[in-house]
């Protein structure tokens, strides 16, 4: 690829290049951020695995525990490619007995579910797979 599609390609992802950057820093840039996507797509998967049946959990006995546990499980998470914007709110709440947990997926701003970040999962992964492909085989 020439530095010149590779700044294009950085644009839509929406990763943050300068210009005197060389070809080599551009294209490492745009593998660090899809791989960055990648683990946090993950780890909203993950999250949301983990949380979705947590109904049935015995919620911490301590108010203190209980807050902190909110409080650490309550994030919200945001992904641009191209004109798409992914969004993710995790909501945990807890009462003396029930561990509450509400996860919000929207795509530009509709409501979706878990597959739509599972579906993102596996494009970030392809598109990540071929960016190296196309990388390699102009270099080498």
């Amino acid at each position: 690829m020439t530095k010149q599609q590779l700044m294009e390609v950085a644009d839509k992802l929406h990763v943050n290049i300068f210009k005197s950057w060389t070809k080599e820093k551009i294209h490492q840039a745009i593998y660090n951020d899809l791989s960055d996507k990648i683990q946090l797509v993950l780890k909203v998967i993950e999250h949301h695995t983990k949380f979705s049946k947590s109904y049935f959990w015995t919620s911490p006995s301590i108010a203190s525990s209980r807050r902190s546990m909110e409080n650490f499980n309550t994030w919200n998470a945001t992904i641009r490619i191209g004109q798409d914007n992914y969004h993710y709110s995790s909501d945990v709440s807890c009462s003396c007995r029930i561990v509450y947990y509400t996860g919000n997926f929207c795509h530009n701003g509709t409501k979706k579910d878990v597959r739509l970040f599972k579906v993102l999962y596996n494009k970030l992964l392809d598109l990540r797979q071929t960016f190296m492909i196309c990388g390699h085989k102009k270099t080498s």
